[in-house]
């Protein structure tokens, strides 16, 4: 007797074999839904037995997609991608700002600049949820990993909707109490790096500084800043973050680097949807009353030493 199988599978295995196929594990993909991984593994057992195929071979990196597997994420992606699709396009036709908005930015961003928008929102629609992923990682508006996103970068997708804030420009800073020693110092200026010695010291020198030494390599941001204000070392810094921090001044010659445009970005078929069109527009302020700042044009008021 021939054991007959269909060709078709539920979304809820189709969607499990996809998300394997992106994470590498279960455990994993099981973790992006919220379901335990023993549920996903069975929904993939369904859906391969359903459909006469194996999907996946295991392997000690993981799971491997066989050719079959490989057809079947093919169309689970257009699924997805016309299932987020509607979402969108029903989340725009409503008419209160309500509901949950994810936003991905770095955490220096938020700490020094967009904290605002919190308060702003608060005030004047309470019933929106504001969930912030913080790295560097770049978040996919049309996976929907993020329903706005506020980043330093050149012109946007096509497929996405977004305003150019401002310039982010960057420059050197030192502690208060050490800017007197390492101006006048006649040996290499100790510096924080973050990337190859060679990169550093060619960013140094277009800043004004050819004699560098990196004496630390410190990848965050707000890390560099907190080792500089308690260390005779100099660091480049965002104007917006280096000039908030009262123990840090400017190390002459204090000259600007442009590092990016900073833009805030969401998907198209949102742009309309009041929720997110409310949190838009006060991230936006936020940044923009901040605005000369970020590009290094505003001084602290408080006297340089």
């Amino acid at each position: 007797m021939v054991q007959k199988h269909t060709n078709t599978s539920g979304w809820d295995g189709l969607q499990a074999i996809l998300l394997v196929a992106r994470h590498g594990t279960v455990r994993a993909a099981a973790t992006e839904i919220g379901v335990a991984h023993t549920t996903l593994a069975h929904r993939i057992a369904v859906a391969e037995k359903a459909m006469g195929v194996t999907a996946f071979v295991k392997s000690v990196r993981g799971y491997a997609l066989t050719d079959e597997g490989a057809q079947i994420v093919e169309h689970a992606e257009r699924m997805a991608a016309e299932s987020e699709a509607l979402a969108r396009s029903l989340d725009g036709a409503g008419k209160v700002a309500r509901g949950p908005v994810t936003v991905s930015m770095n955490a220096s961003l938020l700490t020094h600049v967009a904290a605002a928008s919190v308060a702003t929102l608060r005030a004047r629609h309470p019933n929106i949820a504001l969930t912030f992923l913080l790295g560097d990682a770049f978040a996919d508006l049309d996976r929907r990993d993020s329903d706005i996103v506020l980043r330093m970068q050149n012109a946007p997708a096509p497929s996405l909707f977004g305003r150019r804030l401002c310039q982010v420009r960057s420059t050197v800073f030192v502690a208060r109490d050490a800017k007197g020693s390492l101006e006048q110092a006649k040996s290499p200026l100790p510096v924080i790096g973050w990337a190859r010695d060679a990169v550093v010291e060619t960013t140094f020198a277009s800043l004004g500084f050819d004699n560098v030494r990196v004496v630390a390599t410190v990848s965050d941001i707000d890390a560099q800043a907190a080792i500089a204000q308690t260390t005779p070392v100099a660091v480049e810094l965002p104007c917006y973050l280096g000039d908030a921090l009262p123990q840090l001044v400017r190390l002459a010659p204090t000259r600007l680097r442009d590092l990016n445009a900073l833009w805030i970005l969401t998907h198209d078929s949102l742009r309309n949807s009041p929720r997110i069109r409310a949190a838009f527009e006060a991230l936006s302020s936020a940044v923009l009353d901040r605005r000369e700042m970020i590009e290094g044009i505003a001084l602290p008021t408080r006297e340089e030493a």
